[in-house]
């Protein structure tokens, strides 16, 4: 009988177990898995939602670690409500809520520890090792709570954080890490907060920057977005609400149209370029070569698609919408490019949803994609060449039903450093 991989921690601060106790597989698809990561290509990770009941309940999850023809072996961990997972050429790193897990090429190392059950995000620091990751504490009285742990193999630091919401943006320049909220007005102009977390490796929490907007609402979602030259890059959306009054932008004023979820609110999106020295926010319109911004209406800034290496060598971000297209912006004027729409879903609906998870290196981009309807059924990796846009990959994951649970959700996908 073989014996699971079970990489929760047992010791009171951590645990270093080197590659015996983990048994290799006899079959391809397994749990019960020696982890070396020379066999793999990917890393999924899956969780369980957080419990918000008055029962408790216990989270639960998977690391999947995919080769390069579709089969895959299994890790349990405690899970973590839209965790993620990493992967640099120093190892694999993620995070339950008993603490940090590393897996690297001499063994497997676990860090214990408390966590809330819900992950904003998670970034890397320079050095490709120091992780650090930004969870969701909720608001208690009128303060909104995060926590921000800095990790490295075999230790890890705890810090609570008071602030004003939950960070959608999280972004590491070297070693210090910017984080962002945007904040809605019903009747004038909305607001950005631009923070800082973490300075040269260590936390540290200070508001940069709060800046009025020029409509009702800014909106994003950019954990672990790009940044060179301290410009953190990103996509957003600016929603003016109907019937309210905010001053409105000359650049933006000839792009606002209906919005995606429909009614009267108008929204134009944008290519947004935040200066972390400053926290200053600078934008300009996603168009196409002509101009033109009516193809980018139905984008939904939310769903956007891109990490830390979205921003190539020509100036260029490379991001995927939330209907599986892949583009390519040029960040010094907004124009945008279509890379490949291969995957394109217009029939996108809460009962009938193609869910996109991205992952990108400095060559490739790495798409898993997942029908909401049956998850596990038939999840696929799509690898796009990032400079043509071509697919160079393309592989179907079978087997998965069954082995885990409908309970399960699929959070993140990594791909091996190249």
């Amino acid at each position: 009988m073989k014996s699971r991989i079970c990489l929760r921690v047992a010791m009171a601060l951590m645990v270093l177990s080197l590659a015996t106790p983990l048994l290799s597989a006899c079959s391809k698809n397994s749990s019960d898995t020696q982890v070396d990561l020379d066999s793999y290509q990917w890393a999924i990770f899956t969780s369980t939602y957080r419990n918000t009941g008055i029962l408790p309940s216990p989270s639960s999850g998977y690391a999947i670690f995919v080769r390069d023809d579709g089969s895959y072996d299994l890790v349990s961990h405690s899970g973590m409500d839209s965790g993620e997972i990493s992967w640099t050429q120093q190892g694999v790193h993620y995070a339950d809520t008993n603490g940090e897990h590393w897996i690297t090429k001499q063994g497997t190392t676990s860090v214990k520890g408390n966590r809330i059950d819900l992950m904003d995000g998670l970034v890397t620091l320079s050095d490709g090792l120091t992780r650090v990751g930004v969870y969701n504490g909720g608001r208690r009285g009128k303060k909104y709570h995060e926590e921000v742990v800095v990790s490295r193999q075999g230790s890890s630091v705890h810090h609570k954080l008071e602030t004003v919401g939950f960070y959608p943006m999280i972004s590491a320049c070297g070693d210090n890490v910017y984080t962002a909220y945007s904040k809605a007005s019903e009747v004038s102009n909305g607001r950005f907060i631009f923070d800082q977390i973490v300075d040269k490796g260590a936390v540290k929490h200070r508001n940069l920057n709060t800046q009025s907007m020029p409509s009702s609402e800014f909106s994003f979602y950019a954990n672990d977005a790009p940044c060179a030259q301290n410009r953190i890059y990103f996509i957003g959306s600016f929603t003016i609400y109907d019937g309210a009054k905010p001053t409105g932008d000359t650049k933006l004023a000839p792009h606002m149209g209906r919005c995606p979820e429909g009614g009267e609110d108008e929204c134009a999106l944008a290519l947004v370029v935040a200066d972390a020295n400053t926290g200053r926010l600078n934008w300009l319109p996603v168009v196409n070569e002509n101009g033109s911004s009516e193809k980018f209406s139905s984008e939904n800034a939310v769903e956007v698609g891109l990490d830390a290496h979205s921003l190539n060598e020509k100036g260029k971000l490379i991001w995927l919408s939330g209907y599986g297209v892949l583009y390519e912006t040029n960040v010094e004027n907004g124009k945008t490019t279509v890379l490949n729409d291969a995957l394109r879903n217009d029939n996108q609906s809460e009962n009938s949803k193609i869910i996109y998870h991205f992952s990108s290196d400095k060559n490739t981009v790495t798409v898993l994609v997942e029908d909401s309807r049956d998850s596990f059924a038939a999840p696929r990796i799509v690898v796009f060449d990032k400079s043509s846009g071509k697919i160079i990959k393309n592989v179907q994951i079978k087997g998965l039903k069954g082995k885990i649970s409908d309970s399960q959700v699929i959070r993140d996908i990594a791909s091996k450093p190249q």
